[in-house]
């Protein structure tokens, strides 16, 4: 049979190379056809081989699996011949985000100043699984929008947007995302003080 790509089964990290699915081979022979002659075809498999690439030297994900099919006849001649199956992961590691900063309001303070670092208001925790992969790296973006006014100058009370993106790509570049947005308001609520 000819070289075959199977995706693997949902939630595991094989695939079904089953013959029925990769196809049979088929053997002729020159003596073949006299009563009761008949050649028995048979497989076997290699170890599997990883062919994606990972920086911890240790690839997990799509792999080959040589089949190497052979028969013989009544007078020891022996042929055989090669199928290479890949099996292949095209699933994407899943990012989930826990503990999400939610939507805040601060108030300046006297000095017109307040403290809205992501150290201070904190951030997503994160959790990546992937079928294959059980070292998924994770690349996390934070980034605020420029603040926005609410009042009629461009000091006092204003709102930022800040996004919270992380990327997680497993051995063989399949890449999940996930996103979080917190919307922080900042009030000025401290009035002018006249002086006499």
């Amino acid at each position: 049979p000819a070289d075959i790509t199977v995706d693997m089964l949902p939630g595991q990290c094989l695939g079904f190379i089953d013959p029925v699915v990769t196809g049979t081979g088929s053997v002729t022979d020159n003596c073949a056809g006299g009563w009761g002659y008949s050649i028995e075809l048979e497989y076997y498999d290699l170890p599997p081989v990883q062919v994606c690439s990972a920086a911890d030297g240790t690839p997990e994900g799509t792999y080959t699996v040589t089949r190497v099919w052979r028969a013989a006849d009544y007078c020891e001649n022996l042929d055989s011949a090669l199928q290479v199956i890949t099996v292949q992961d095209v699933v994407a590691p899943q990012v989930t985000l826990s503990n999400m900063p939610q939507d805040i309001t601060l108030y300046l303070d006297e000095a017109c100043e307040v403290d809205y670092s992501v150290a201070a208001l904190g951030e997503p925790t994160v959790d990546v699984t992937d079928q294959c992969d059980s070292d998924v790296p994770v690349v996390k973006t934070i980034t605020d929008g420029d603040a926005q006014p609410l009042c009629s100058g461009q000091s006092g009370s204003f709102t930022v947007e800040r996004v919270f993106f992380y990327a997680a790509e497993d051995d063989c570049m399949n890449t999940g995302t996930a996103m979080h947005i917190q919307h922080i308001t900042v009030l000025d609520t401290i009035a002018p003080v006249v002086d006499l």
